[in-house]
């Protein structure tokens, strides 16, 4: 696998060696989280290669702003293409391959983050999140929150009035 000159992955490993020469107490942590951070590089370009400075990155960059500016909206992705003049299909399989997710999952895990956030900073009942975040009823709201968080709102709500105090 070759991935090419990285300045940010060549100081990572000159770090290392520095540390492990010197020896001082924690070094070995140091490395270690050195190391996931090399791998994680790696990764990350070895799955954007294909993005490079391209037409679709741009898109789907757009995209993503276009859905964390607008979270409370429910989500089109074939009017989301079409704003962004890309073929819809084209659009999904590049989306899901940039961030890993589909664009009806990315909306759906910012929603979910928002009614987190909702539930552990404030005392808005969990309806109310659920209507501000266009969820159709609480039950669904409810089920798609336990689904994602394994709790339901109700116990991380509980959670986290717990670790307050």
């Amino acid at each position: 696998m070759l991935i090419g000159f990285h300045e940010s992955i060549l100081n990572n490993f000159l770090e290392i060696f520095s540390l492990a020469k010197d020896e001082k107490p924690g070094y070995q942590q140091i490395c270690s989280g050195l190391v996931i951070n090399i791998l994680g590089q790696i990764i990350s370009i070895k799955k954007n290669e294909n993005f490079k400075h391209g037409h679709v990155e741009k898109v789907i960059q757009k995209a993503c702003i276009m859905i964390r500016d607008n979270p409370l909206q429910n989500l089109n992705i074939e009017e989301m293409a079409d704003k962004l003049k890309t073929d819809y299909s084209l659009f999904r399989k590049a989306f899901k391959k940039y961030t890993g997710l589909s664009p009806k999952q990315y909306h759906t895990s910012l929603r979910i983050k928002q009614a987190s956030n909702l539930l552990a900073g404030t005392d808005t009942s969990i309806k109310e999140i659920s209507d501000n975040l266009g969820h159709c009823s609480v039950f669904y709201f409810n089920k798609l929150f336990k689904e994602k968080t394994g709790m339901t709102p109700y116990e991380y709500r509980n959670k986290f009035k717990k670790k307050e105090m």
